[in-house]
């Protein structure tokens, strides 16, 4: 193998494994939504993801998602999955330094979302 090849082989290698969120948490997230009611429709940026209890697959992100959840006979509720910053993303400072970190932030792979346990009230027109 030529030297530049090898050089590159390298670059690669510790670009790559230098982002210790990218490696472990990848580009996506299973967020549990759990409810006090059971078969509550499950709603993320406005698409319908499934009824409670469930488990949505969310893209990793800077953003934050917006969550509905309803059931006949109950007060929509709304919420917002905010993102924070993985733990893993200080690992960077023991194994991939500041390379590991630009990454991690470049690829949006370093934010991680809360599970949600929603407590949904009867609506006014139950009582």
């Amino acid at each position: 193998m030529k030297k530049s090849t090898k050089t590159l082989v390298v670059a690669a290698a510790i670009f790559i494994l230098s982002s210790c969120c990218t490696l472990i948490n990848g580009s996506k997230q299973d967020i549990e939504v759990n409810c006090n009611v059971q078969n509550a429709k499950v709603i993320v940026d406005g698409v319908e993801k499934g009824v409670t209890p469930t488990k949505i697959n969310i893209k990793r992100s800077h953003k934050t998602h917006k969550l509905a959840i309803m059931a006949p006979g109950y007060e929509p509720l709304y919420l917002e999955l905010k993102p924070g910053i993985s733990g893993w993303f200080l690992g960077n400072l023991l194994f991939g330094g500041a390379i590991g970190m630009i990454i991690d932030g470049c690829t949006d792979y370093c934010w991680t979302y809360s599970d949600v346990d929603a407590k949904m009230v009867p609506s006014a027109s139950n009582h």
